[in-house]
């Protein structure tokens, strides 16, 4: 009885037949983890709509003008704050810790108390934080009509002269004020908010 060789046209349809399905299933897995990451619930209150920075300047102390287009995060409060604020920058310095070196996103801090805090002042405030941390020019009309678009109230509480303001972290994104961000937030929740929002961006680039 003779034995006859396999087939090699088949062998190598088999072959074929095989990468293709293996290929086939990887664009599956590439797409179900992009819907996942389209699909999934934010952690963080989004603004709908989103708040339109246009005609608006964010300046520095510096005079630089901050550019808006990449991640931004806009911390408010007031350099005499005793207890809030300190922590939400705390955080927020937490934060930019834990980014890669890759990632765009920045912090910025801004007062909301313009009469007391001077641009020196503020600056030197900031970088007891972090010399990353951004430190706005309070002073400037375009910081005032950036704190009224993004709802951001300020008092001075009579008994105390303490000043009673809201409490929440603006992230700003593509030139409008896409979420806000509670003052008590997980770091690593941010992290990945941040890196996943990053990742979307590069992606529609590649489109």
């Amino acid at each position: 009885m003779s034995c006859r060789e396999p087939d090699r046209a088949t062998e190598d349809e088999h072959t074929i037949m095989l990468r293709i399905e293996k290929t086939f299933v990887r664009l599956i897995c590439i797409l179900v983890g992009m819907m996942a990451v389209h699909c999934r619930t934010p952690r963080f209150e989004v603004l709908e709509p989103p708040v339109s920075l246009e005609g608006i300047s964010l300046v520095d102390v510096d005079h630089r003008v901050v550019d808006t287009k990449d991640i931004l995060f806009v911390v408010t409060g007031y350099t005499r704050c005793p207890d809030i604020c300190p922590t939400t920058l705390r955080s927020a310095v937490m934060v930019m810790d834990r980014l890669p070196a890759a990632s765009r996103a920045r912090f910025a801090f801004l007062s909301v108390d313009a009469k007391n805090d001077s641009p020196q002042k503020t600056r030197d405030y900031a970088s007891g934080f972090s010399k990353r941390l951004i430190a706005l020019d309070p002073s400037i009309e375009s910081s005032r009509r950036f704190l009224t678009l993004a709802s951001v109230f300020a008092s001075v509480d009579s008994e105390t002269a303490l000043i009673q303001h809201s409490t929440s972290i603006l992230w700003v994104q593509d030139g409008k004020i896409m979420r806000k961000i509670p003052v008590r937030f997980a770091s690593q929740d941010l992290v990945e908010e941040i890196q996943d929002a990053e990742r979307e961006k590069a992606e529609r680039r590649n489109m």
